[in-house]
């Protein structure tokens, strides 16, 4: 049986074959997950809305609190899938979490102790009943973004490892 005469090397072949090739994904999926990261970071601007409208009261975008949020974090492997997630940090203050999904998704704020909310634009008081916020959906377009550009890259960094 001839065929049968290199088997065990062939099988250990095959399988150090796919051993590099899971160390090659494994590798890669580190660099796109802060691609992605960084999509979403560069998508949220200091200062000013998406539309280049400069924002009157700086407020939560403008702090950076909001792009330092957003992380990638470490790959993990579930059910022979790896994974690189992108997302708030984990044990991020609830607060911020919702304030980042409200610059997101747009909302009305409407004061929960008193008659009016209160807040300073260049040194002026103003009261209102409530504010309109935006919704600027800074993690959908990078979303968006990621899921037409991750494939490329995360083809090129593999073939960088697999060589």
């Amino acid at each position: 049986m001839a065929f049968f005469r290199n088997l065990d090397r062939w099988v250990a072949n095959a399988r150090a074959e796919q051993e590099r090739i899971h160390r090659a994904a494994r590798g890669a999926m580190p660099a796109v997950g802060r691609d992605v990261r960084d999509m979403v970071r560069n998508r949220i601007p200091p200062g000013a809305s998406p539309a280049g409208i400069t924002n009157a009261f700086g407020g939560y975008a403008a702090t950076g609190r909001m792009k330092a949020s957003f992380v990638a974090s470490p790959v993990t492997e579930e059910g022979g899938r790896i994974r690189a997630r992108v997302g708030l940090r984990a044990g991020y203050a609830a607060v911020d979490g919702i304030k980042a999904y409200v610059h997101e998704d747009g909302a009305v704020i409407r004061p929960r102790r008193a008659r009016a909310l209160r807040f300073e634009i260049g040194g002026r008081v103003i009261f209102a009943k409530s504010v309109r916020i935006r919704p600027k959906g800074y993690f959908a377009a990078a979303w968006e973004q990621a899921r037409q550009e991750a494939p490329q890259r995360l083809y090129v960094r593999f073939l960088e490892l697999y060589r």
